[in-house]
């Protein structure tokens, strides 16, 4: 899905960018809706006839159901819940009908995973029954990327990144019968490569 929506973009800026336009300037502002493993929603301000503050918010929900094979036994279920809020900058080397640009900034995500386990009903004892995990990491990030004015009004995007994320969770086990089991952990690794695809309409 991510790879097709790539190619579109693709075809739809080499058929478009020699569309005739005003380019942005100081004030301007767009709404824009992005994809880069979950979908999102944010703003472009241009601070300055070169500088874009893009804050922005993105969410990721996936439920699914595992039906049992088995007569007696529950089915399994796995649902993620993934929201974030980030804030970055944009540095553009030019402003024209592809316009580079570097960028930075900050996330906040919060992570939930929940998995219901395919058991009897009633359970056993010493079944384990539900295993939940969650996260909440600070990402710094910075990259490069380009916007594309495509029509009048409407630019579209590709922007790689690179970041670090640091944070804590907690991680429990349910077993039937037993004490919950709960511990802590910590977040820290390097995202090597994030891509993020976009389109924006200005108003």
């Amino acid at each position: 899905m991510k790879k097709l929506f790539v190619v579109m973009l693709a075809v739809v800026l080499a058929s478009s960018i020699s569309f005739a336009q005003d380019m942005p300037t100081q004030g301007s502002k767009a709404l824009f809706g992005y994809y880069n493993g979950g979908a999102g929603l944010g703003v472009r301000y241009w601070l300055s006839p070169n500088m874009v503050l893009v804050p922005a918010v993105n969410f990721a929900i996936d439920n699914t159901t595992t039906k049992a094979t088995v007569t007696g036994m529950s089915d399994r279920t796995d649902n993620s819940t993934t929201i974030g809020i980030s804030v970055g900058v944009e540095m553009h080397t030019m402003v024209s009908s592809v316009s580079p640009y570097f960028l930075g900034g900050l996330d906040f995500t919060t992570m939930s995973t929940t998995t219901k386990y395919s058991v009897t009903s009633p359970p056993a004892n010493g079944d384990v029954v539900e295993d939940s995990f969650s996260s909440n990491p600070f990402s710094l990030y910075g990259g490069l990327g380009f916007e594309a004015f495509i029509a009048k009004g409407v630019s579209a995007g590709l922007e790689g990144r690179v970041g670090i994320a640091f944070g804590g969770g907690k991680s429990t086990r349910k077993t039937q019968g037993a004490t919950d089991q709960t511990s802590e952990n910590s977040t820290f690794g390097l995202s090597l490569s994030t891509t993020a695809v976009w389109l924006s309409i200005y108003f």
